[in-house]
């Protein structure tokens, strides 16, 4: 559909604004390893007890979400393992002052 045309999610669940940095900043403590953004939509959609018809505009919130926590607040930090191409994020505390991965999340995918 159109932009125009599509709706937007709900911007309220049970009357309460959501609130998508602490939403997904939750998912990353509750789940304490690396996640790609398809588990962040996945653990968004079982927080907020959606329907899968609601999949594509969690995905976006999501994105538009993990990106402003990402290069604007620096509260995530994106990882790629070497030969690899798939994108992990996770919390900045779990990793060096140089951008790698601590010890004990080494393996945490």
């Amino acid at each position: 559909k159109p932009k125009s045309l599509r709706k937007g999610l709900k911007p309220t669940v049970g009357g309460e604004k959501i609130k998508w940095n602490n939403l997904i900043i939750d998912i990353f403590k509750s789940n304490d390893k690396l996640l790609q953004a398809k588990d962040l939509t996945v653990g968004a959609l079982e927080k907020l007890q959606l329907p899968e018809v609601e999949k594509d505009r969690t995905r976006m919130a999501v994105a538009t979400n993990l990106t402003k926590l990402t290069k604007y607040e620096k509260k995530i930090l994106k990882y790629t393992r070497p030969d690899d191409k798939i994108a992990y994020y996770g919390l900045a505390e779990w990793f060096n002052e140089d951008g790698t991965l601590k010890p004990e999340y080494q393996n945490k995918f």
